[in-house]
Parts: structure tokens; C-alpha cells; sequence
């Protein structure tokens, strides 16, 4: 369960469990918590101190992502935020490690040199698992001179921790999603953390599946 001592006096994870409506929950965590930091279409993210944020279920989509972050997590893939609590019962939140926006300077620090060649090597290397390859990925990927041939991609440390998270769980073909800046963040330490990783094949049938 929560740690309450983060948390304001007067917030109750046992309350929040027992309000009916995603409403009346956001309206709960609104008054004891304040200003949400985000909100995507299903879920709301709220500070609990300098480490940890919550995020919270805004509808039915928030819980299918809430469910799929939590399975997804695994420690020692470094590149996702740390997950310290959850719902075990109804995926109503997760509590995780707090990020500040991600930008291109956040990534240079990685030797990539923004989020548009990040897309390419993602991209590049889908193609490659998949035997398509297109020679548009590696042309734009060379245009930035940090990467000359596959071998200089997985020598990267950064990127060899990404894809290897992406490889094993069968998500390279969402390359799209985690490439995205909205889907980065930067930790106290600097550390760039993938601040969402709930985007699966799960995931992918319930929103564009019409499940």
C-alpha cells in the first residue's frame, strides 16, 4: 500500500479505493494533492514529493495502461522509471519515480543527437528484425554522424539498454511510441527514463482495436 508519510495529512489510499466514479476519484486526489503535473486522454499524474509522482486513472483506458505499465516493469532494464507502488487490485494508480520533461540536449548527453534520429534508429533496426529494410532510415540516421553501422548502435549504452527492453517484450514495432519526446523524462540524476511504457499489443487492440 501507499507510504503515507509522502503523502499530505489527510490523504487516504483506503478512501481513494473506495470512491465509485473516476470523477469523484480525480476530484479526491485534486483536493488533497493540487495541481496535476500532466494529463494524457486516461491518465492524470500528480506530485507526491521531490521522487515520486501518482498517476492516476482518468476511464477505462487508464486502467488497461496502468495494468500493462505494471507488468511491463522490470528493474534492471534502466531506461524505465522506477515503479514503487501500485493497485494491486484495480490498476486505479501507480506510483513512480518523478521526471522533468525530456528535450534534445537530454539525449545528446547519450550520444544521440535528438528525438528525430532517435526515431530512425528505432525505426532502422524494426526494419532489420523484420528483413524490410529501407535504405530512408540509415540515410537520415548518417546525417547526424554519430552512427556509422549497427554495431556502433548496440556499442551504446543508452540505446543498447532501450533496445534490448524493446527486443525481449516484442515492442520494436511500436518504435513510434518510443521515440516519442512525450514518452521521456529526465530523472535528479539526468538519467533519461521512459516515463510511460504501457504501449503493447494489449494496449494497441484496446485503443485502435476497438475493443
Amino acid at each position: 500500500m501507499l507510504s503515507e508519510m509522502a503523502y499530505p495529512e489527510g490523504f487516504d489510499p483506503h478512501t481513494l479505493k473506495s470512491i465509485r466514479t473516476f470523477k469523484d476519484r480525480l476530484a479526491y486526489v485534486k483536493e488533497k494533492l493540487g495541481k496535476w503535473m500532466g494529463k494524457g486522454s486516461s491518465r492524470g499524474v500528480f506530485p507526491v514529493d521531490s521522487r515520486k509522482v501518482l498517476k492516476i486513472a482518468l476511464n477505462n483506458k487508464g486502467l488497461i495502461q496502468n495494468e500493462r505499465e505494471i507488468l511491463n516493469y522490470q528493474p534492471n532494464y534502466g531506461i524505465l522509471a522506477e515503479l514503487f507502488d501500485f493497485d494491486e487490485e484495480s490498476n486505479l494508480w501507480i506510483e513512480m519515480e518523478k521526471l522533468s520533461k525530456a528535450s534534445d540536449s537530454s539525449l545528446q548527453k547519450h550520444g544521440v543527437s535528438n528525438f528525430s534520429e532517435l526515431y530512425y534508429i528505432l525505426q532502422s533496426e524494426h526494419e532489420r528484425s523484420t528483413g524490410k529494410i529501407n535504405p530512408h532510415s540509415w540515410i537520415m540516421i548518417k546525417k547526424y554522424k554519430n552512427f556509422n553501422n549497427e554495431d556502433d548502435i548496440w556499442e551504446n549504452e543508452f540505446l543498447s539498454d532501450l533496445l534490448r527492453f524493446l527486443v525481449d517484450y516484442g515492442f520494436l514495432k511500436y518504435y513510434h511510441e518510443y521515440s516519442s519526446r512525450d514518452n521521456w523524462g529526465v530523472n535528479s540524476s539526468g538519467e533519461m527514463k521512459l516515463l510511460d511504457f504501457g504501449y503493447d499489443d494489449e494496449t494497441n487492440e484496446v485503443y485502435f482495436g476497438n475493443r
